[in-house]
């Protein structure tokens, strides 16, 4: 089975490369190994002893430990806070959201209430060209945003974020072949850190495909003693930044320019960006004969 791989993996970190290979006799087993324990919706599934995530029909979640094998074996970082990642249950999916849960403690709202979101996206850009520097002496693309694909938004009610950027490569070692990449973050805050959906897919179906992205999200539901609610300022930890440290790792405090960089990079280390159909990334063949092993016995249909 030849699969084109086109990935632009750790785009904000300064690596993309290219890879066209033949997948070997044991790769393709592995892959069959791994989605054979992919959980089928509709289904109940627990994300780690925070929430559940109700997953709809017609798509399929793979848990922790094999998304984290999945993710490898196409070139991003195994993540120790990774739930599982989410697709389509068809040959022809063209995104992907992986989950993901991040302890840092209680994160304040309130600065949502007097956010700036030119200021932030002025900023992001000034962390964004310093590090263009950086890769420019190193020989790889660099990366520009081009606008807000969807300026940060927060749903107060609900305790979720949302937020998007549209990216591109420029400069000397740019591809030109490549379409622009869509970074689609949205998260929802708990009692001790956030769990993140970050939705992967390209700047052609973003328009169509983000709704299903706000309902991934919806799908996400903490447990009692675990919800965002259920704070106590007397005993639970708080995280220092606030809320518009997940925006890129900007805080609104005023940040040196090192600060900025460092945040924006930590931030998005673990997003590694995977553009998909969009780039080339044709899977197939890897959803027929998924059949529900033991795992499947822990979900409440």
């Amino acid at each position: 089975m030849k699969i084109l791989i086109k990935l632009t993996a750790l785009l904000l970190l300064g690596l993309s490369w290219h890879v066209n290979a033949e997948n070997s006799a044991e790769e393709d087993w592995l892959y069959e190994q791994l989605f054979s324990q992919a959980i089928e919706g509709p289904a109940t599934i627990p994300l780690a002893d925070q929430a559940t995530f109700a997953l709809p029909a017609g798509m399929i979640f793979l848990p922790a430990e094999e998304a984290n094998q999945y993710m490898e074996l196409i070139g991003n970082n195994q993540i120790l806070g990774r739930l599982g990642i989410v697709m389509e249950d068809n040959e022809d999916s063209e995104w992907i959201a992986d989950i993901l849960f991040d302890d840092v403690g209680y994160v304040s709202d309130k600065e949502a209430r007097k956010w700036d979101a030119q200021a932030l996206f002025t900023a992001l850009r000034e962390g964004d060209e310093e590090q263009n520097k950086i890769r420019r002496e190193r020989g790889i693309a660099e990366i520009e945003m081009v606008d807000w694909i969807q300026k940060p938004t927060y749903d107060e009610k609900n305790n979720r974020l949302i937020w998007a950027v549209n990216l591109k490569e420029v400069g000397p070692y740019a591809n030109p072949e490549l379409d622009n990449t869509i970074n689609y973050n949205t998260y929802v805050l708990g009692r001790e850190g956030y769990i993140e959906l970050g939705f992967i897919t390209g700047e052609d179906r973003i328009k169509a495909e983000q709704h299903i992205a706000q309902d991934l999200l919806s799908r996400i539901r903490f447990n009692t003693g675990k919800r965002y609610a259920d704070f106590d300022s007397a005993t639970d930890a708080v995280y220092e930044h606030g809320l518009t440290s997940l925006i890129g790792g900007i805080t609104l405090t005023k940040l040196g320019l090192f600060a900025v960089i460092t945040a924006f990079v930590a931030k998005f280390w673990k997003i590694l960006v995977v553009v998909l159909l969009a780039l080339g990334f044709v899977l197939k063949g890897l959803w027929r004969n998924k059949a529900k092993k033991e795992a499947n016995k822990q979900i409440v249909e």
